[in-house]
């Protein structure tokens, strides 16, 4: 059973959708990676980040959000399928992330919307990375 039908599946691929939400997701991740990495002295004043770095040092987190965009860019260019595994990889480091939020006290769940949210469309770009080109 197929969840979508074949003339859109064919249309999606046509138009390269995958390639452009992963580019995006990769330049969105890395960025935010970097703006963690900056700007972690102040990000410590706010309760919901405390709590992540509580989990792991403001480095790590953005480092990996940084390496990984930057694996899914570069394997991008080399393969669909490539790009695929450091796309899952993201998508579990944003739900790591979105977690400490949650045990937060007095969270903010919209903070865990956006967080949980772009987790959900980076998996999602991953397994629509795992569907192959259409030939010719």
């Amino acid at each position: 059973m197929t969840v979508i039908p074949t003339a859109w599946r064919d249309k999606l691929t046509d138009i390269w959708l995958a390639e452009t939400f992963t580019a995006i997701i990769a330049i969105v991740s890395t960025a935010y990676g970097v703006v963690v990495i900056v700007t972690a002295p102040d990000l410590l004043r706010v309760l919901s980040f405390r709590q992540a770095f509580a989990w792991a040092p403001p480095h790590a987190w953005g480092l990996t959000m940084v390496v990984l965009g930057v694996l899914m860019l570069g394997l991008l260019a080399h393969s669909r399928l490539a790009a695929a595994v450091p796309a899952v990889l993201l998508a579990l480091a944003w739900v790591a992330w979105s977690l400490p939020i949650i045990q937060s006290p007095g969270f903010v769940w919209t903070a865990f919307v956006i967080y949980a949210g772009m987790a959900a469309l980076t998996l999602a770009t991953a397994f629509s990375l795992l569907v192959p080109r259409r030939k010719g």
